[in-house]
């Protein structure tokens, strides 16, 4: 684990020495991240090195081949979006079978669960202690955006984690086991936050006030089982919350989310914080359901002694405003081959902003706040004239005709206009190659949905050369036991029948 040198120094003894209890404290951190680093050398055949330009990160110990799981483990805790509580079961995520109702905690009455398994693991782990506060929570602070509402949801978790001795199993049956060291392991930048970013930090210092508060109220209830001696301080809480902004899997690369990459959550994942970043990665992310195991997988080959990097952010972006994301959020500057030679697939994506990024936004909510079939049409009328019209000149991978394409293939579907939808889905597809690697889960799941297309149009052949490369992808990016995979396999083996 990494210390900063101002940390040391207050641990230091007048002489300047440690003293006696923070050596043995520093001793066991040091056997526990061995042991960490032996896991995942023994588990998954990766090493944690670490160098000052790179910080800590994971590098390949053997040769990797696209669909080789890299890491894997579960959250050490995790929340669904506040906007998502009554549609989905709050422990696994999982929405419930039509005519099913979620149960309600008949304590609280705000957290809902598909089931008794369900609500039973949560209430072990720490709903028993946070039973109390959603009410206050919902009551006083329910208003809060979404993301100051799961921030204090998380910090005031992982202090009640913390002050009642629980810890996570990396893996169902594995012997790493996840505690608040690991937590305290992750970077937090919170100097650089401090110093650059003023407003951002003055919020987080209220979110921690938020919690406090709540923490408070939860000690005069004195509930069994909690050490309060354990409870972090204000300054402590603040790292663990400024830990949040570049480590969390939150926010546009940091989300848990489904197959169909539509987010429902946020993690906090001490392992999978290892990993750096890279515009041109070599792995990606795929969250299991219900468990929240996240799993990275290989999408191109990794030598031994290669750094595995995925993306932190949405890669359809130009090089600038990527850098802009890295620097604000993360407090660093990438120097892959696609940041260092950026000039091509800049010239390609264009700079989304402008007047003609503004007409392609407004049509594009017109799509979305259409209710009728002819408020649909009235929006794809625009939507066409701007690709026909402004957009005409440029490239299937440039950003707005990128964006434009999509809702005119949204819009076509729900308007049961075959021909169109295909000829835009054809478009979203070349406009993805030139931006994602050739494995990528946008890309494998924007193939299935044009052999989909190609299929119901009575285009059996073609359907099943695009379905092909589909499953391809989805086969690296994706479990094998998930529904986009079975849904894909099982479309493929129909258009090859009527094919034949």
């Amino acid at each position: 684990m990494e210390m900063e040198e101002g940390d040391l120094q207050k641990l230091r003894s007048p002489h300047g020495s440690l003293s006696v209890p923070v050596v043995l404290v520093v001793a066991v951190l040091m056997d526990k991240f061995q042991h960490r680093d032996a896991y995942l050398e023994r588990s998954f055949s990766v090493g944690v090195r670490s160098t000052e330009n790179k910080g800590s990160h994971l590098v390949a110990l053997k040769a990797f081949r696209p669909g080789d799981t890299v890491l894997r483990s579960r959250p050490y805790a995790f929340e669904i979006f506040p906007e998502l509580r009554e549609e989905r079961c709050n422990e696994c995520f999982r929405r419930p079978a039509e005519g099913i109702s979620l149960l309600r905690c008949s304590s609280c009455k705000i957290t809902r669960y598909c089931g008794k398994e369900c609500q039973a693991r949560a209430w072990k782990r720490s709903h028993k202690y946070e039973c109390s506060l959603q009410r206050e929570l919902e009551d006083r602070f329910g208003s809060l955006p979404s993301s100051v509402y799961i921030d204090v949801t998380i910090i005031i978790r992982i202090a009640i984690l913390l002050m009642s001795g629980k810890a996570v199993n990396a893996m169902s049956s594995d012997d790493y086991v996840q505690d608040h060291d690991d937590v305290k392991a992750m970077i937090d930048h919170m100097a650089q936050m401090r110093k650059s970013n003023a407003q951002e930090f003055a919020g987080n210092q209220e979110i921690v006030r938020i919690a406090e508060h709540l923490l408070d109220m939860l000690q005069a209830r004195s509930p069994k089982g909690l050490d309060w001696s354990l409870k972090p301080t204000e300054e402590e809480l603040l790292k663990v919350l400024c830990k949040f902004a570049c480590n969390n899997f939150s926010h546009a690369a940091r989300q848990i989310w489904d197959d169909l990459i539509v987010s429902h959550g946020m993690g906090v994942y001490p392992l999978g914080a290892i990993l750096n970043h890279s515009c041109k990665p070599n792995c990606v992310i795929y969250y299991h359901p219900e468990t929240h195991e996240q799993e990275f997988r290989c999408i191109e080959d990794i030598q031994v002694g290669e750094d595995i990097c995925h993306s932190y952010i949405d890669l359809a972006a130009v090089s600038k405003t990527r850098k802009e994301k890295l620097q604000s959020t993360y407090y660093f500057d990438c120097d892959c081959q696609c940041c260092k030679f950026p000039e091509e697939l800049d010239n390609k994506l264009g700079a989304r902003d402008g007047k003609v990024t503004e007409k392609c936004d407004r049509a594009a909510e017109l799509l979305a706040a259409a209710g009728s079939r002819t408020e649909i049409e009235h929006a794809l009328s625009r939507l066409k004239d701007l690709d026909e019209n402004v957009l005409a000149d440029r490239g299937n991978v440039d950003l707005d005709r990128l964006s434009v394409k999509s809702k005119m293939l949204q819009a076509s579907i729900e308007l049961g206009m075959m021909d169109s939808a295909i000829r835009a889905c054809k478009q979203v597809v070349e406009g993805y190659r030139g931006i994602y690697p050739p494995l990528h889960p946008l890309l494998g799941l924007q193939l299935y949905t044009l052999g989909n297309l190609l299929f119901d149009d009575g285009r059996g052949e073609e359907a099943a050369d695009v379905l092909q490369e589909g499953q391809k992808i989805l086969l690296a990016t994706h479990d094998r036991r998930s529904t986009m995979v079975q849904g894909i396999t099982e479309l493929l083996a129909e258009a090859r029948k009527v094919h034949r």
